[in-house]
This record gives C-alpha cells, sequence and structure tokens, in this order.
C-alpha cells in the first residue's frame, strides 16, 4: 500500500528571482520592485499558498520563458505540467498521449521521492548482488538544457519475461564534464554498470570524455545486430521509431517510482503522423536510450517486404 505525496515546485527554495537579478530587466521587468501588481492566479497562490514575490518572480519568467520557445497558446497549461501547483493541474493534458494513458496513470500512482545521494543521484533500488545494470544518459546543453542520466536493470520472471526496473535518477543543467563523472560515478556504484548515452550533437563532448571507459556500449546495426566501435546510441529519423516501440513494449512492465519520468511521459504526443514532446523529455530519452540499448531480447526485425521497419 502506498502513500501519496504531493511535492509542488515552490517547495524548491532555488526557485526565487530576487531583485537586482539580470533576467528582471531583461524579461519581466515590471517586477523590478519589492511588490508589484499580481495578477488572479499569482495572488491566489500568494493568499492560500504563501508564495513570496520572489516566487511569483521566477513562476512569472518561467512562463514566459516557455513564450519565447514558441509555445503560444498553452503557456500556462505547460508551466502547470512541469511545475506542479496542485495534484490536478500538473497533470493536465493536450493532444493524444503517444503512449498508454492508463499505464502512465497507474505508474503516476506508485510514486515517490528516492533517497538522493551526496551527488545528486536520486536512488529508489540499491544495486543487488549478480545483477547487471546501464547508465543512460541524455546530454543537454550545460546551462541551457538539461542533462539526465538514468540507471536499469532488467528482472526475468518466472515465465521467462524481462521486466525493466528503474533504479536511480540525476538531471540538471550540467556541462559535459560534470555529466560524464556522474554518469561514471554512477556506473561504479551500480558494479561498474555500463554506461550508454545519446551520441547526436550535444553528446559527441560525452563520446570524447567516455570512449576511454570501459564497458560502454557499442553501437549495433538493429537489424543485423551486428556491433561497430562507434560508442553511444545514434538517434535517427530510423532508429527513433525503433527507440519508441522498444519503450511502449516495455512501458506495462516497467517498475518505476520517479514523478518527474511520469511527467515526461505525458508530454509526449501524437501530432498527425509524427510523435512530438511539447514540455522536458530528457529523463525520458535517457531512459529509452537505457531500454534500447540494454535490450535483453531485441525483437528479430527484417526489410520491407518481410516484417519490421521501414528504411
Amino acid at each position: 500500500m502506498f502513500k501519496p505525496h504531493f511535492y509542488p515546485w515552490f517547495m524548491h527554495k532555488e526557485y526565487v528571482i530576487e531583485l537586482g537579478d539580470l533576467r528582471i530587466y531583461k524579461h519581466i521587468p515590471e517586477t523590478d520592485k519589492e511588490e508589484f501588481k499580481l495578477s488572479v492566479d499569482e495572488e491566489n497562490l500568494t493568499v492560500n499558498k504563501g508564495l513570496s514575490f520572489d516566487q511569483i518572480r521566477w513562476r512569472r519568467w518561467k512562463i514566459k520563458e516557455k513564450e519565447s520557445l514558441g509555445r503560444s497558446g498553452q503557456m500556462i497549461l505547460l508551466f502547470q505540467q512541469e511545475f506542479p501547483e496542485d495534484d490536478v493541474s500538473c497533470f493536465l493534458s493536450t493532444g493524444d498521449m503517444y503512449y498508454d494513458r492508463v499505464i502512465i496513470d497507474k505508474l503516476a500512482q506508485s510514486c515517490y521521492p528516492g533517497k538522493v545521494n551526496g551527488d545528486g543521484l536520486e536512488i529508489w533500488y540499491e544495486p543487488e548482488k549478480g545483477k547487471d545494470y546501464i547508465v543512460a544518459i541524455d546530454p543537454g546543453q550545460a546551462k541551457i538544457t538539461q542533462s539526465a542520466i538514468t540507471v536499469l536493470t532488467f528482472v526475468l520472471d518466472e515465465f521467462g519475461n524481462y521486466k525493466p526496473k528503474y533504479c536511480a535518477r540525476d538531471a540538471g543543467l550540467y556541462s559535459p564534464e560534470v555529466t560524464a563523472r556522474k554518469a561514471v560515478k554512477a556506473s561504479d556504484y551500480y558494479h561498474r554498470a555500463m554506461i550508454t548515452w545519446e551520441a547526436n550533437s550535444h553528446g559527441l563532448a560525452i563520446t570524447e570524455l567516455l570512449k576511454n571507459r570501459r564497458p560502454i556500449y557499442l553501437r549495433k546495426d538493429i537489424i543485423s545486430g551486428r556491433e561497430s566501435l562507434e560508442p553511444g546510441w545514434l538517434t535517427t529519423s530510423k532508429t527513433k521509431d525503433y527507440m519508441m516501440a522498444v519503450v511502449n513494449r516495455y512501458l506495462p512492465d516497467l517498475t518505476c517510482h520517479d514523478l518527474e519520468l511520469v511527467r515526461q511521459l505525458r508530454n509526449l504526443k501524437q501530432i498527425g503522423d509524427k510523435v512530438e514532446s511539447i514540455g522536458l523529455d530528457d529523463i525520458f530519452m535517457s531512459m529509452a536510450v537505457g531500454l534500447v540499448c540494454a535490450n535483453p531480447k531485441p525483437v528479430k526485425r527484417g526489410y520491407v517486404g518481410r516484417s519490421g521497419w521501414r528504411w
């Protein structure tokens, strides 16, 4: 039996903007005073939730930051999904979810905070003797986008089915050097687990930093399974569909208690014939890379005309 807990964004002490912060003059000049005019929902937060004007500044800046990304018309909704203020609005959703809503709702019911170690890794399951683990990285752009690190393992049930277990996670605005160091530390903690990462764009720096580390994931052809000498997972228009399908196959059996991952699963929408994220997806991507690289029982695929993916 689990007891649900809700953790709003304003519990985080770092989510404030104080007077003198350069972001005020650049993005929210109307807040350049001790107290300023509040909107209806801002006033509700100060009265009913006890938010300070420093917290309201941060909230207003974050919403405007999303506006600058061109997500017109969905600003407030997206903020409430990613930075919850109550346990209803955080699960508001627009469009059709790519992954099954019932499965995601079930995952959400089992979420609770993990134990955070001294290096920022949030742990739900400690390493177990005899188990193999994988540490997967979705590299970010230092102080602009988050890097995410996920630790996964697979459990073989009595029927011979492999079921993934989400053991630990770290995410933040980390430089490639910090990200690599954290991944190595997590790997060492989990019995020197294999490390993999998305080798696209920002991942090139991770490739250089971890190229001599062992064990690391060496890229495989997803049709033949033949291993190359290229490290890291490369996401392309061809391999992304395969990766998303691998997640879809394992999601019903996933053991996971990370509410941040649940939020990001909800951000993935089927828009026309494409899958798009309407918010953060770095934690999801790190898990997806981990699942596809550690996949203990890949489905054999053929060429067009036989079976499998269209290249």
